[in-house]
């Protein structure tokens, strides 16, 4: 997709779907330190974990994690912050010259406390994030 078309589009309709956007590598990284963390925080809170790694069932295994203990999806929610690969996702130079060419004029920074990944789950209104919630705590957004 050419940078014109990526411009015109987030300016007409606030945003621009970019599949593909990072690489599968890094993604897959993110996936395994997270499964990683999972099966950590199950053994932590003592709970059976009997499922090897494999991508293609994550999402499924995210949510029996928030099935078995709510509790667990909060801390495993923050944890993730502290992963290196995400750390990495988040300041991979694609984002930045992304944002410098969205928005001209404005330099890219990474608000501390404002980077989590936003995670909703079906039919749970009770932990459902707001949009735009970073108003409220962060004042730079």
């Amino acid at each position: 997709m050419s940078e014109d078309i990526v411009r015109k589009e987030f300016n007409h309709n606030g945003f621009v779907l970019i599949k593909d956007f990072f690489d599968l590598e890094s993604i897959e990284a993110l996936k395994k330190e997270i499964h990683s963390l999972i099966s950590k925080v199950y053994k932590m809170k003592r709970i059976t974990i009997e499922k090897p790694y494999d991508s293609d069932d994550f999402e499924q295994l995210l949510s029996e994690v928030i099935k078995t203990d709510r509790s667990v999806g909060g801390l495993i929610y923050d944890s993730i912050k502290l992963l290196p690969s995400f750390y990495r996702l988040l300041s991979d130079h694609k984002l930045s010259n992304l944002f410098k060419q969205l928005r001209p004029n404005s330099s890219p920074g990474i608000s501390a406390g404002g980077y989590g990944i936003r995670i909703d789950y079906p039919n749970e209104e009770k932990f459902r994030a707001h949009w735009h919630q970073e108003y409220v705590s962060q004042m730079r957004s």
